[in-house]
């Protein structure tokens, strides 16, 4: 059955990541369609372009047309206003919905799940894993959604707010871990900014990223639900003694590919979740593990300024070894409740000393 890809657009943070309009000769879709997962990630249904059936037709070569009783339009079908349709991303760059001249058609929200709630559908009366009908109050709740987008994707594109908030963290960071001696900048050319702060006090070198929190994290809302605001936005560091100098340097391009990892990887980054690294780049070493400053008493975490009103929480990038990573991830919470309680000082374990 052949496809026709309508208004494709591509997303502002998640590299390979598409959503686009589908029509085929039954139907018109509105899916996700993702280069790193393979394939189509989410297919919501819009509208018959046929005859509704009265009850599930499945044999339709991969496409489907939904019966009479959970369509609103025409039961004869329906043809969309194709050069009307429109694109919107969401903030965390890993769903979307799209418009037609009426309004909101669709939205693939930023908790769906493929088969239950794959996302909302104008002309949807009853609810199937094909979708859920779009509700006044659903409507209202994706146009707030979108704002908020609306507002990080200006704001990245703004060197007025990023020069004010580049300035906040200098002012954080300085504080913090002192002046710094470099200050790299991370992605080149690329959108949001992104810089590494590195620098040393009391004895301590400092790696502190800049702009990661920018973005909203991708898959938070499935990780803490209602309460996902105070875990959406995320900053790095990673701490050394200043004898083991070289290892502040030999972790910038891990760093940078840290800082790329939630939204090319469509996952969620936080607290208790473990990395592979090159066992090069700190001998003896083949993980990091992230670790929350909130989350751990005692633990030192610059206080980050707020970004569009939603609060943003460093993360420490602890070098743990094989045994440990190995250990962590067979049971994460009870594995890094026993890494804390296997060191002296928990609240000091985010400095690596070799």
């Amino acid at each position: 059955m052949q496809n026709e890809f309508l208004c494709e657009s591509e997303s502002p943070v998640c590299s390979g990541l598409t959503a686009a309009v589908i029509k085929d000769e039954n139907a018109y879709y509105f899916g996700l369609m993702d280069d790193y997962g393979g394939g189509v990630t989410f297919m919501l249904w819009l509208c018959n372009r046929i005859a509704a059936p009265e009850d599930w037709e499945p044999d339709r070569d991969g496409s489907f047309v939904l019966p009479r009783r959970f369509i609103t339009h025409d039961p004869a079908g329906m043809e969309l206003d194709e050069d009307s349709l429109r694109i919107v991303w969401y903030a965390a760059g890993d769903c979307a919905a799209v418009f037609d001249k009426d309004g909101l058609l669709g939205a693939i929200p930023q908790y769906a799940v493929m088969g239950e709630c794959t996302g909302y559908s104008r002309y949807l009366r009853e609810r199937c894993r094909y979708g859920w009908p779009l509700t006044q109050n659903d409507v209202d709740s994706v146009m707030s959604w979108l704002r908020f987008a609306d507002k990080q994707w200006n704001a990245i594109h703004s060197e007025e707010i990023w020069n004010r908030f580049d300035s906040a963290y200098r002012s954080v960071y300085t504080q913090f871990a002192g002046e710094p001696e470099h200050y790299l900048h991370l992605q080149q050319d690329a959108l949001p900014h992104r810089r590494l702060w590195m620098s040393r006090k009391g004895g301590i070198c400092y790696n502190l990223t800049v702009g990661m929190a920018q973005l909203e994290l991708p898959y938070v809302w499935h990780v803490y639900g209602k309460d996902w605001m105070p875990h959406a936005r995320m900053e790095l560091g990673f701490a050394c003694k200043a004898e083991c100098a070289d290892a502040a340097g030999r972790m910038v391009p891990v760093m940078d590919m840290v800082i790329q990892m939630p939204w090319n990887e469509r996952d969620y980054l936080g607290h208790g979740h473990t990395i592979d690294i090159d066992p090069t780049v700190l001998p003896g070493y083949t993980g990091l593990l992230v670790l929350d400053a909130a989350q751990i008493k005692g633990m030192p975490c610059p206080p980050l300024p707020d970004i569009l009103g939603s609060p943003s929480r460093l993360h420490w990038l602890v070098p743990i070894k094989a045994q440990e990573m190995q250990q962590i991830r067979a049971d994460a919470e009870k594995g890094l409740k026993k890494f804390l309680r296997s060191v002296w000082f928990p609240e000091a374990v985010h400095i690596f000393n070799g």
